[in-house]
């Protein structure tokens, strides 16, 4: 190879090493006196298209299953489309003071539900024959035209027509025009006797409407009372019935109608899932892709594996079982068959082999130009566009651009990957190719001949990788580096390959480029953030966070609270508490206030018969304690919380408790027949867990009792 060294007069002595790199190949060929510039530029590899494993799927989408289970939903949600009514419940017009119930309340959410989920059913059938309208052809009926339906009123029954002015009625009018007479006569006597009769029916009629009238407008403002009142209770009993914790006929009826639309919602969240599911399988087999709804990268492996175990040994897949299996679902080309009713769907999928005993390589052919004198140039007699050799060089093609159109490209790792229908390859050493003896490196091409250029022939180009192949065997070319920062001049000489930077080009006063611009951005993107940080969150929490004295200050706790010290006073032998008034029945000292107050006077040591007012100091400070303090100043019957140790003085037995006791003993003494509630003794059991917990069964055996009697 021939390599002139620019001299410094030519190329400026600094030139920035990071814009250009000569790399020289060994491709020019000494053939006499002339040496062919062709540089052969590697693409990738070919292999027959016909190496590959066609795996068929029939897969079942079941679309017309779904349909069928829409239209029962949208049948179920026509049923519920129903106003519940309570037969109990009188049919009355509702007036200006009429307030809806609870029921009136769930008649209209229900109403809300059963519209939106119809619509959502609807709209999911209606995406259901869309994708069902796929696969099957709509035969449109044709109507009856208009001209056919001109033609059936002319044999139409025409109406009978009326006799008209003859003989026979003149005749028929002379025989009985005296009976007419008669009857006429006889006719206007009746009328004039009927009439004086109508009259005094009409007076007698007149006096009872304007009496019953009267009455009506006065029983009608009582009614109207009533009709109030009952509408009232109707509303609170429909309130306490509807009410779920509430066991009864009508709650019951609530409960199973919510869960019906509960149910009904979580079907047609399924279907819509599934439909969407459904709908992205169409739409990726329809592009030509797979998609991992129609099978998994799991089952793919596996049938990858089994695939393995049948090939020869000199066969592999392009993409193992081993390596990612992301290209089967967006390189490989797949063709989908769909039946009428869209049921069901047979995939094929062309799984790519190569075969390692013949591999090809596929090189493209620069064929550059060798500058003579006086504007000529001198080529080699090529035409070939692209040559494709087997590993030891004895095989050869020569193809062109059109040669590609049928062939399909696949990246991989180790390069592109052509798969080609090619023609039978020829032996080099007996067809007389000048591109193969150049690719082969001879040293007497005597198959190539020259080819004479006038004019202007580009001495270099630019190769697929980015850089720049250029041929300056004669003479030198002054070319300039243009680059977006700066412009370079320089001087290419000998035959080789040039690395610019990136948006650089080469141009010269005979050929120009325009500019290129490639950039390149990583964008990290991270999903589950969110759930990191709560994990980390909760590893670094204290134990002590999940205390439950930290829940204090909770409203519902310290309702809780404040209830179970009420009953813990009566075990506290140091606590002693008296409130009352003389005034208060003795019928209440079985409840649970007289049960806690006997055993606070059995603990009093200082009793003072002359004292009628309570002085309470609570060291409380809830809100709680100091209203009741407060109350217990102004009210006759006096109440106070015992939350804390207090000094009370009393002369008479304490008989309520304030706070939540004393409401609880009102509703107990309303009930007749309802059983008092036992407190044990504090003496005999302390634990005041257990004595909470005794009371809130007491409570509620007392609440159900009450509701018997209310409903009886």
């Amino acid at each position: 190879m021939k390599v002139q060294i620019p001299s410094s007069k030519a190329v400026p002595a600094r030139l920035p090493t990071f814009l250009v790199v000569l790399v020289f190949l060994v491709c020019a060929i000494k053939t006499q006196s002339t040496e062919w510039p062709v540089y052969f530029e590697k693409l990738g590899f070919v292999h027959s298209i016909h190496n590959k494993w066609d795996l068929a799927l029939r897969v079942h989408i079941d679309l017309p299953s779904l349909d069928r289970r829409l239209t029962k939903l949208a049948h179920r949600l026509t049923i519920l489309d129903t106003n519940f009514q309570d037969p109990e419940v009188r049919s009355t017009p509702p007036t200006s003071r009429y307030r809806p119930s609870r029921l009136d309340d769930l008649n209209r959410s229900w109403k809300d539900q059963n519209s939106h989920l119809s619509k959502r059913c609807e709209i999911l059938l209606r995406r259901a024959r869309d994708l069902r309208e796929l696969g099957q052809n709509i035969s449109l009926r044709r109507r009856r035209s208009q001209e056919a339906n001109q033609g059936a009123g002319q044999h139409a029954r025409k109406k009978r027509q009326t006799v008209g002015e003859g003989i026979l009625k003149s005749m028929f009018g002379v025989a009985y025009t005296n009976d007419v007479h008669e009857v006429k006569t006889l006719v206007n006597g009746v009328d004039s006797r009927l009439s004086s009769s109508i009259n005094g029916v009409r007076s007698l009629t007149n006096s009872l409407k304007s009496s019953s009238e009267a009455m009506l407008r006065q029983h009608d403002s009582e009614l109207t009372h009533v009709e109030n009142m009952a509408r009232s209770l109707e509303r609170k009993v429909i309130n306490m019935e509807t009410n779920p914790f509430m066991k009864t006929s009508i709650s019951d009826l609530v409960h199973v109608r919510n869960e019906a639309y509960k149910k009904i919602a979580l079907e047609v969240d399924l279907a819509d899932e599934r439909l969407v599911e459904i709908e992205s399988i169409v739409t990726a087999l329809g592009s030509g892709r797979l998609s991992k709804s129609v099978i998994s990268p799991k089952k793919i492996r596996e049938t990858l594996f089994t695939i393995e175990e049948q090939l020869p040994a000199n066969f592999s897949l392009l993409y193992t079982s081993e390596e990612a299996l992301w290209p089967y679902y967006s390189v490989l080309g797949t063709s989908a068959i769909f039946d009428s009713s869209l049921a069901d769907v047979v995939v094929t999928v062309s799984i790519p082999l190569v075969d390692k005993s013949s591999i090809l390589d596929l090189n493209r052919v620069h064929n550059l130009p060798l500058k003579v004198k006086d504007g000529y140039s001198v080529i080699a007699d090529i035409d070939t566009e692209y040559l494709v050799t087997d590993q030891s060089k004895r095989y050869f093609l020569e193809l062109f651009k059109e040669d590609f159109q049928d062939c399909q490209v696949f990246h991989t790792d180790h390069g592109e990957q052509f798969y080609c229908g090619l023609q039978p390859m020829l032996r080099a050493d007996m067809a007389r190719s000048c591109v193969m003896q150049l690719y082969q490196g001879l040293p007497d091409p005597a198959w190539c001949q020259s080819r004479l250029k006038h004019g202007l022939v580009q001495p270099f180009t630019r190769l697929y990788n980015g850089s720049w192949i250029f041929a300056a065997l004669n003479d030198q070319v002054l070319v300039r580096l243009e680059c977006p920062e700066e412009t370079t001049p320089t001087g290419l000489v000998g035959f080789g390959v040039i690395h610019l930077a990136e948006g650089c080009t080469i141009t010269s006063d005979e050929f120009w480029y325009a500019h290129t611009q490639a950039g390149m951005m990583e964008i990290n993107i991270r999903f589950g953030k969110e759930f990191d940080d709560l994990d980390q969150e909760e590893d670094q929490k204290d134990p002590q966070d999940y205390d439950i004295s930290n829940f204090q200050d909770d409203v519902m706790f310290s309702e809780s609270n404040d209830a179970l010290e009420a009953v813990v006073v009566g075990s506290d032998e140091s606590a002693t508490t008296s409130l009352t008034n003389s005034s208060v029945s003795p019928t209440s000292t079985s409840t649970l206030s007289s049960a806690v107050s006997e055993e606070s006077q059995s603990t009093d040591t200082t009793p003072d018969s002359n004292a009628t007012t309570i002085t309470v100091e609570t060291l409380s400070s809830s809100p709680s304690s100091s209203s009741s303090s407060s109350l217990s100043s102004s009210t006759p019957e006096t109440t106070a919380t015992a939350s804390t140790p207090t000094t009370v003085e009393s002369e008479t037995p304490p008989t309520s408790i304030g706070g939540e006791g004393e409401g609880l003993n009102e509703g107990v003494d309303d009930v007749e027949g309802a059983d008092a509630l036992e407190v044990p003794d504090p003496k005999t059991q302390n634990d005041a867990t257990t004595i909470y917990k005794n009371i809130i069964v007491k409570l509620k055996d007392t609440f159900n009792s009450r509701w018997v009697l209310a409903r009886k």
